[in-house]
């Protein structure tokens, strides 16, 4: 008959030595938690009963040993959420199941160049320490032998190879004769070291030693697995929430489609910008939500066309904008979601361009009336002098490639000065203006008429020779002051070049044109020469 302590409570084990000598025991189920200690007593005083005796002793330390590790086993669940609770556990239990002195764990660094311990629980004392490192500089062999045997097994720890060079530095101080060290694996890489350091002579581990190191090994993978893992967990809680916080926070309403063509996700911006409830998003996008959305725009067909082709080509990306049906303009970028080589589904995001085409309006406007305030004069709209300078160094390039001809007029109203004299600034001002109406009437669209300065114009009769352009200034002058009668009457004086009969270069035809001025003028004005 056996009895054992359990807690505060002793219970009873009836047992019967078989022919091979073991003690075979009757365990109830359910002992309790707790601490057990084992008493045992032999009954009767037979001498095969006495011979059983060391049998008997092994299978209750036997069984002390499995009810250690499978109350480890039972609790697990409590701690496995916290390593540092969950390594301690494993070494105490380690000491006490191996009945070794010293049980500790040691994580590798990721250079694989550093051990340091996690734990390691004293018996004797009762008490966890940590922060020890060993260096693999300092021992190659024991570095090198975690990484290639399954268990490091050294009955005699200061003859063993793989752990002698400790004697200095480790095994002698602490009294150490053997150690039974099993690697720590997680993804089948070596990640520490379950330490069992007996303290006194060599020892020899037995296969059941080697098996529950290995178990009590995996049982500290699994903490530091499930660290990683949350860890892990943690992280993609944190970008995930980091993602959804920059969709929400983004002007863009942006949509996610899968292959299928179903929504897997949107910001709540999606929804402002296109004025639909999330309820609208059940079911494909070429059903009913295509229905819904295209009704917002200006023309449904063009938007409904544009969804279809999107989805017909996986791979498509573009840019598309659609007016909508509220006078808002809203620009839509798909672009297709890859999952490695994969396209898994389509990105769009649409953003509201109202505000931004209202502003590129104005400034085209504001750029046209810059443009138009430094080619044109502001008194008389013609062209100013810079401009049609410009203008007409660009037709002597294209008249000298393709040989062509072209005239120059520079034209003087006579006596502008008596006008202003007579009848004022503003009267003089309006003669102008006229003056510059009666050009522009009477030369043709393709012809060039700027104010040169004061009351002189120039006149660039493009593709006309000379004669031509005699002509069309001899009508002018037959009709000038027809626009405005209101104005007093007025003459004008012209000269004439040709390109490039009188010049090849802007300067040479209106120096010669001005000179032909002049003798206009000479000549009784109210002339062209």
């Amino acid at each position: 008959m056996l009895s054992w302590g359990l807690g505060m409570r002793t219970m009873k084990l009836r047992g019967v030595v078989q022919p091979d000598g073991l003690l075979r025991l009757e365990v109830p189920v359910g002992g309790g938690a707790g601490e057990v200690a084992v008493a045992v007593s032999i009954e009767g005083r037979d001498a095969e009963a006495a011979a059983a005796a060391p049998a008997a002793a092994a299978a209750t330390d036997r069984m002390q040993r499995e009810l250690q590790l499978l109350e480890l086993a039972r609790q697990w669940p409590r701690f496995e959420a916290d390593r540092a609770h969950a390594l301690r556990q494993i070494t105490e239990t380690a000491a006490r199941a191996l009945g070794v002195r010293r049980a500790s764990v040691w994580r590798i660094d990721a250079a694989r160049q550093v051990l340091r311990c996690d734990d390691l629980f004293d018996a004797q004392r009762g008490v966890h320490e940590s922060d020890v490192e060993l260096q693999a500089t300092v021992y190659p062999a024991y570095f090198r032998a975690l990484e290639v045997d399954d268990l490091i097994v050294a009955d005699d720890a200061l003859r063993d190879p793989r752990t002698r060079e400790f004697i200095d530095s480790y095994l002698a101080p602490q009294g150490i004769g053997a150690m039974l060290d099993a690697p720590i694996r997680v993804g089948g890489h070596v990640i520490g070291v379950l330490c069992h350091e007996h303290v006194g002579p060599a020892r020899a581990w037995t296969l059941e030693d080697q098996k529950d190191a290995r178990l009590l090994a995996g049982l500290a993978s699994l903490a530091f697995e499930g660290e990683a893992r949350r860890r892990g967990e943690d992280k993609l809680a944190h970008s995930l929430s980091l993602l959804r916080a920059t969709l929400e926070a983004t002007a863009d309403g942006i949509v996610t489609v899968d292959t299928q063509g179903f929504i897997t996700s949107h910001n709540a911006r999606f929804l402002d910008m296109w004025g639909v409830t999330s309820d609208v998003l059940v079911g494909p996008v070429l059903g009913e939500q295509l229905r819904v959305f295209a009704a917002k725009c200006k023309d449904p067909a063009e938007f409904r066309a544009r969804c279809e082709q999107v989805f017909a080509e996986s791979t498509l990306e573009g840019v598309a904008e659609f007016d909508m049906v509220d006078r808002r303009s809203i620009q839509a970028h798909v672009r297709p979601q890859w999952l490695g080589s994969e396209v898994v589904g389509r990105v769009f995001s649409f953003r509201d361009i109202t505000q931004q085409k209202a502003a590129e309006s104005a400034l085209r406007e504001s750029e046209s009336r810059l443009r138009e305030l430094v080619t044109r004069d502001p008194l008389t709209e013609l062209y100013t002098r810079r401009h049609v300078l410009e203008r007409l160094e660009e037709e002597i390039k294209r008249a000298a490639r393709y040989n062509q001809v072209f005239s120059v007029a520079m034209l003087d109203l006579d006596h502008f000065k008596d006008i202003n004299d007579t009848y004022g600034h503003l009267v003089g001002d309006a003669v102008l203006r006229g003056f510059g109406r009666e050009l522009s009437a009477r030369v043709r669209d393709s012809d060039l008429v700027g104010r040169f300065g004061g009351e002189e114009f120039l006149v660039v009769f493009l593709g006309a020779p000379q004669s031509l352009a005699h002509a069309a200034l001899a009508d002018i002058r037959a009709r000038r002051g027809s626009s405005m009668p209101e104005n007093p009457p007025y003459t004008f004086s012209g000269g004439l070049a040709e390109y490039p009969s009188d010049g090849t270069t802007a300067e040479e035809l209106i120096r010669r044109a001005d000179v032909r001025l002049y003798e206009a003028k000479r000549s009784g004005r109210d002339r062209i020469v």
